[in-house]
């Protein structure tokens, strides 16, 4: 059944009053032509429950704007979306083409810190980001009295005697919920053994992220990554947040979850004075390890949830922590987020519940 407006509606009873779906949800190709995102293609999806947000399969069948009742969940960066072309795999030039948005996929052998391992010269963050998605498609489409809006295609991570992994993507929701659902499978085509590393860089933004908004999570530990996080009582305020502060320099966090019996955990960011909020749902048998990233500076101001394969410390020290998962030849990785959004303080206590039910 569809929730439109209030009303539940069966399939016949829907199309009654729609002549086509699209005037109450559904998925809009576009290419993007301003600036240095010239050529980007895009798919916009408003789900008819006031959630609008738009994939890039010209960056990675990445999430870049999401909002609800037109108020911005995500923080986009002073790059704006940029074409791959002017991707530099050099030290920190991964910066010059990170918008943000609710989703920037890091990976996939390796992410974090520029560094040298075993020889090779690593960035900041992968290359994934900018990979171009293959084999696209679009689906809109009934099951039973449910509208299924989902798009997917595939990002070849390959280079000639090296690496040959497809990250397959589906991000789907149901009309008239404010639900995303994202699947990842991410595949050795070749023959040798290879780091296997991924990090789902999200980041939210004003005005969900503000004074008036709290972090919930199921953590057991918080550990600081470095002295900075540790200032200005960094752990005791890891769930909270100031104004936008002149100098302010980024806190990091490494967080371990409580989780239900299937390895489950939850979060949420709630604004109680906007009556918004937004929860995350995945499983830490698939990504073990989490980083929060507060940066509360002018101009950048952002707060990243990241779930990962390992913190983003650097694919060497990783290693030298024996904590570097690998993918065999011919082996499949598989990867599931959700994100939901909530607009009421019945909502807001609901989740709340599970996540005090995990602590």
């Amino acid at each position: 059944m569809v929730n439109v407006f209030g009303t539940t509606m069966s399939k016949r009873e829907f199309l009654r009053y729609f002549g086509d779906a699209t005037a109450f949800a559904g998925i809009v190709p576009m290419t993007l032509e301003n600036g240095k995102a010239a050529g980007v293609k895009a798919l916009r999806i408003f789900t008819g429950a006031g959630l609008d947000f738009t994939v890039l399969p010209g960056r990675a069948m990445d999430i870049a704007w999401a909002s609800y009742n037109s108020k911005s969940l995500v923080f986009i960066s002073k790059t704006g979306v940029t074409s791959p072309i002017f991707y530099e795999a050099r030290n920190k030039d991964f910066l010059r083409t990170f918008y943000g948005g609710l989703l920037t996929t890091c990976g996939l052998t390796y992410f974090g810190s520029p560094n040298l391992d075993n020889g090779e010269e690593l960035s900041l963050h992968g290359r994934e980001a900018n990979n171009v998605a293959e084999d696209v498609s679009i689906h809109q489409t009934w099951d039973g009295d449910e509208l299924i809006l989902s798009v997917e295609g595939r990002m070849r991570e390959a280079q000639m005697f090296g690496e040959n992994l497809i990250l397959t993507r589906k991000i789907w929701v149901k009309a008239g919920e404010n639900i995303i659902h994202l699947e990842d499978s991410i595949e050795n085509l070749g023959f040798v053994t290879q780091p296997f590393m991924v990090l789902y860089h999200i980041n939210y933004g004003y005005p969900l992220v503000s004074p008036e908004t709290k972090l919930y999570t199921a953590s057991s530990e918080v550990i600081p990554r470095d002295e900075e996080a540790v200032a200005d009582d960094g752990v005791a305020n890891y769930s909270i947040f100031e104004p936008p502060i002149a100098g302010y320099k980024e806190k990091c966090f490494f967080h371990t979850f409580r989780t239900d019996s299937e390895g489950n955990t939850t979060l949420a960011l709630i604004n109680e004075s906007l009556n918004l909020g937004i929860w995350q749902r995945w499983n830490i048998n698939e990504l073990p390890a989490f980083t929060q990233w507060k940066n509360l500076l002018e101009g950048d101001y952002v707060l990243g949830l990241e779930p990962g394969t390992a913190t983003p410390i650097g694919r060497s020290k990783v290693r030298e922590q024996g904590q570097l998962l690998m993918i065999e030849p011919g082996e499949m990785k598989h990867v599931g987020i959700e994100f939901g959004v909530m607009e009421s303080p019945d909502k807001f206590t609901l989740i709340k519940d599970q996540i005090d039910r995990l602590n």
